[in-house]
């Protein structure tokens, strides 16, 4: 039997699946959820220069536990593109 916690998922997965390497973009599926959260960490620790989530609400996005996110004004897209808090995109 073998037990998984999400950091240890989340650092395998950053470090022997997809081999990050310092300054590369991350994209987090579930940013929110528990592996989500402890993948956006993780990969800022190891250097990632920009880490993106999904969510699927702007509660979730909003309630995230990644400091990181916080800090970077996260914002919630809706299916339709349009956005659902924070400010506007530039561009």
């Amino acid at each position: 039997m073998a037990h998984l916690s999400q950091g240890s998922l989340a650092y395998a997965a950053l470090t022997e699946i997809t081999a990050l390497r310092p300054g590369e973009t991350v994209f987090v599926s579930g940013g929110a959820g528990g592996v989500g959260s402890m993948a956006g960490q993780i990969a800022r620790l190891l250097g990632a220069g920009r880490v993106v989530g999904s969510t699927g609400s702007p509660a979730k996005a909003a309630s995230t536990c990644c400091p990181s996110a916080r800090r970077g004004g996260a914002r919630h897209r809706t299916r339709a593109g349009t956005e659902a808090g924070g400010s506007s995109p530039a561009g």
